[in-house]
């Protein structure tokens, strides 16, 4: 989340498309790390909660809307500025 930060222009969107927990598809790619909900944004990225910070995580984006397309969570962020 970093790097998409640092990439994005002031006020650039981020359009996130993956799957998420509990629907079965969150285990199949092996490359998938970390297990996301449709409360990850929200929770650790947002420009209000900011708990991603912790974790060493440098900015904050704004919710700009989220939907469930089952097994996938659908997100558009904007970079706060």
């Amino acid at each position: 989340m970093n790097e998409v930060w640092r990439t994005l222009k002031p006020n650039g969107y981020f359009l996130s498309y993956t799957p998420i927990y509990p629907y079965s598809a969150v285990f199949r790619d092996p490359t998938h790390v970390n297990i996301m909900t449709h409360e990850t944004f929200p929770f650790y990225f947002d420009d209000k909660n900011q708990f991603a910070k912790m974790y060493g995580f440098k900015g904050s984006f704004k919710i700009i809307s989220q939907y469930i397309n089952e097994p996938q969570l659908i997100s558009i962020l904007q970079k706060s500025s």
